[in-house]
């Protein structure tokens, strides 16, 4: 894992990054951090020296992305997902969030539907009164797996920009309603990104 992690370290430093703000810069405390699961490595890399504390998966796969994340300097993790410790996941990001933590969640993981936010990042964020950072990320050049979310690769040398917004569900809005302004304001965003040219593997 420690020869993975160097070269894939060696390969993420190539990339290009532009961003109009540093969107963590507004906050001082806890948050939630938002992304559609195809974005999540090159955001992982990207703002790895946040106090960030990404969401991971029971699976093996979940293990081996934590060993990684390891290598470039993450200490904290919140271990499940919606299948798996559901409950607990959201009482463990709550606690995290209180207690000064950014908790980052894949709002389409861990298998989807892709692009379709699931209830979590909403339910620790009105329970914790803190606001979601909603983040999107798109490359000048990318390899787009032919996996359930479409998974993205930059390219070496890719440019990739970042766009974010700060965003807090309203007082008293149902789940069903704030999950559709969620996606909403997904797809606003994504579409502030002017840079394309993927490549789809097959």
């Amino acid at each position: 894992m420690r020869v993975l992690s160097f070269l894939l370290r060696l390969y993420c430093s190539t990339w290009k990054v532009s961003r109009r703000e540093n969107y963590f810069s507004h906050i001082n405390r806890g948050a939630i951090v938002a992304s559609w699961h195809s974005d999540i490595l090159s955001l992982l890399w990207i703002n790895r020296q946040e106090s960030i504390a990404p969401i991971v998966s029971l699976s093996r796969d979940g293990e081996r992305l934590c060993d990684l994340l390891r290598y470039w300097g993450y200490r904290k993790f919140i271990r499940g997902s919606s299948s798996r410790k559901g409950k607990e996941v959201l009482l463990e990001s709550q606690e995290a969030v209180r207690s000064g933590w950014k908790v980052a969640f894949a709002l389409d993981g861990p298998r989807g539907p892709r692009q379709e936010a699931k209830p979590g990042a909403l339910m620790v964020s009105i329970r914790t009164g803190r606001p979601i950072v909603l983040l999107t990320a798109r490359a000048s050049h990318s390899y787009i797996f032919s996996s359930w979310d479409r998974f993205c690769l930059p390219m070496p040398f890719a440019r990739i920009e970042l766009n974010s917004l700060l965003w807090m569900p309203e007082n008293e809005i149902s789940i069903e309603e704030a999950k559709r302004q969620l996606s909403e304001k997904m797809w606003t965003l994504r579409n502030q990104n002017h840079l394309s040219g993927d490549s789809v593997l097959p």
